[in-house]
């Protein structure tokens, strides 16, 4: 599902850059590599995991950047309402999504589905 057309302004990074993954929160998501991979960031960015998922997985991935010594450098939290989609992604800087090809299903329409997208605009 994708919410409606909102235009969003054009704004400029600030001193924190924010990247941000929005969509369930689940082991298959590559989301763990994320994390592992916060203490190679440069300082100034954060990672923001967004969306639905169970409060141990969640918990999880807090406690693994705690134990990084990059816990203050992730925010993991619940998704926002459907209709703010669009202006709460706008806050962010970089848009995460990593999927590893986890069947012939899966893979066909995550490469596809993006050129569709493209094409419906």
């Amino acid at each position: 599902s994708m919410p409606l057309y909102s235009a969003q302004p054009l704004r400029q990074c600030g001193e924190r850059i924010k990247v941000l993954y929005h969509g369930i929160i689940y082991k298959t998501r590559g989301l763990e590599m994320a994390v592992e991979s916060l203490p190679l960031w440069r300082d100034e960015f954060e990672l923001i995991i967004r969306g639905p998922g169970t409060k141990e997985y969640m918990s999880f991935l807090r406690h693994r950047a705690e134990v990084l010594g990059v816990g203050h450098r992730l925010t993991v939290e619940e998704p926002v309402n459907f209709d703010q989609i669009i202006a709460e992604a706008n806050k962010a800087d970089i848009g995460y999504f990593v999927q590893p090809d986890i069947s012939f299903q899966k893979n066909i329409p995550c490469r596809t589905s993006s050129l569709n997208i493209l094409w419906q605009a």
